[in-house]
């Protein structure tokens, strides 16, 4: 009965611990991604594009002059490691 109790407090100890290290690193992580993604983007000429991170979710907001140059953001975001998805809320601007 002791060896169990045991093991079921280590168990909770860990899940508890993993709970914490996950909730800590996460927002560093957010954080970089987000710095990685606009400094890709300002090599590109496309640093008017402003970016949000939600998890390894990435949007991309703004507008550029062209549909190019929204699929280069694109296609810049989404080759960053980390990133799940990139969701496009870009526009062409209008002249």
């Amino acid at each position: 009965m002791r060896t169990l109790l045991a093991i079921i407090l280590c168990v909770c100890i860990l899940a508890g611990f993993s709970y914490l290290v996950v909730e800590t690193t996460a927002p560093k992580i957010m954080a970089q991604l987000e710095s990685d993604i606009t400094q890709q983007l300002l090599q590109h000429d496309l640093a008017s594009i402003k970016v949000s991170i939600n998890g390894r979710d990435v949007t991309l907001h703004g507008e550029l002059e062209t549909q190019e140059q929204i699929s280069q953001a694109i296609k810049v975001a989404s080759h960053r490691p980390g990133v799940r998805i990139v969701m496009n809320n870009m526009r062409v601007t209008e002249k």
